[in-house]
């Protein structure tokens, strides 16, 4: 990260997060993954040129980052959405057929687990759907983050209610 502050970059909010001093460019970067956001094609040019300098660098315009997928939209902004992964959500735990509501959870909503409640069985992956989920709701879809939040209560025991 030395050499990123080198060329006259600063950390903001992340410890991988660039800015330079201009403030029309952001170099956000994790392991060998790197990002550049900027104004201009020139600004990217020039940052791209000193990077080859110290780093192996893959240019192209971003499809997918960390999990992500990035759209450019007309405005130049970028839209990150995780619909292949949802996707892939619902196809890896068989839940194409499941009910799709508007609302994640009432919030309201409680649950009682009985003392003769059947458990879920170990086949059954029930720890790995939340995680995944988790994952989902921090990064892109924070409206589920309740919902996530409730299922992970039954980690040890989850039922087919849950």
């Amino acid at each position: 990260m030395d050499r990123i502050k080198y060329i006259s970059f600063s950390e903001v909010s992340d410890a991988c997060v660039f800015k330079a001093d201009n403030n029309q460019i952001i170099l956000a970067i994790f392991v060998d993954d790197g990002l550049i956001a900027a104004d201009n094609e020139d600004i990217i040019d020039k940052l791209l040129t000193n990077l080859e300098k110290e780093f192996e660098v893959k240019k192209g315009n971003v499809e997918y980052f960390l999990g992500m997928q990035v759209k450019i939209m007309e405005n130049g902004s970028l839209f990150v959405h995780q619909t292949n992964y949802a996707s892939s959500i619902i196809n890896k735990f068989n839940m194409l057929d499941a009910k799709e509501l508007s609302i994640p959870i009432d919030k309201s909503h409680t649950f009682e687990q009985k003392e003769d409640t059947e458990i879920l069985s170990e086949d059954i992956p029930y720890r790995q759907a939340v995680g995944s989920l988790l994952f989902l709701s921090q990064v892109t879809r924070p409206d589920i983050a309740y919902a996530v939040n409730f299922a992970s209560r039954y980690l040890s025991k989850p039922t087919k209610a849950h």
